[in-house]
């Protein structure tokens, strides 16, 4: 340390091997010498010193305990991110495989919808438009007639309808000279049941 008169009064810090500013003595001790005063020490002079050391300290202390609640916050955002992500991902994939889902199923149905009502109901549905709805529309344009679009399900009231209106001779002549007509479940095919979520159907 250089000290050129005694007594001498020292005030240290042991540090970790690396630290800036660290002093090592004996081999393997590291230290920072906060303070250091040669010679007679005025009382008033120790107190006030070691006074500002102490809120040096402190404040160092108070620094580093908000650099880990910074960094442990950042940490938390991380995994909730990272969760997140992994929720969206999960989400999207389960998406993905409803649509494909209802699109396979309207794939295989569509074309038997017919003989499915027949079976179901005991007589044949009305005329109905067999391809997508953008070729239901395309046909109804340019065949000068309105589009009849019929979204139903399994349940009660699509049987009931079906049976008492849609099945019945009068309403099937009746779509056969005004209308172009596509059927479509909107449970369980994929174009049907967007359209019924995007009406706001109930």
């Amino acid at each position: 340390l250089g000290l050129q008169e005694f007594p001498a009064l020292l005030v240290l810090q042991t540090l970790r091997r690396g630290a800036a500013d660290a002093i090592e003595w004996p081999r393997g001790c590291f230290f920072r010498v906060h303070w250091l005063r040669c010679g007679r020490v005025d009382e008033r002079e120790l107190a006030r010193e070691l006074s500002q050391l102490g809120g040096q300290l402190d404040a160092e202390r108070d620094q580093r305990a908000a650099w880990r609640q910074q960094l442990q916050q950042m940490q938390e955002m991380n995994s909730a991110f990272a969760r997140a992500m992994g929720d969206t991902q999960l989400r999207a994939q389960r998406q993905a495989a409803e649509v494909e889902a209802l699109r396979d199923a309207e794939a295989e149905e569509r074309p038997c919808f017919a003989v499915l009502c027949e079976s179901n109901y005991g007589q044949e549905p009305p005329n109905c438009f067999e391809g997508s709805f953008e070729e239901a529309l395309a046909c109804a344009r340019s065949e000068r007639r309105l589009l009849l679009v019929w979204l139903f399900d399994d349940g009660a009231e699509s049987d009931s309808l079906s049976q008492a209106v849609l099945s019945g001779e009068v309403f099937g002549a009746f779509v056969a000279e005004y209308f172009v007509m596509w059927p479509g479940n909107a449970e369980r095919w994929l174009f049907p049941k967007q359209l019924y979520q995007h009406l706001r159907l109930e």
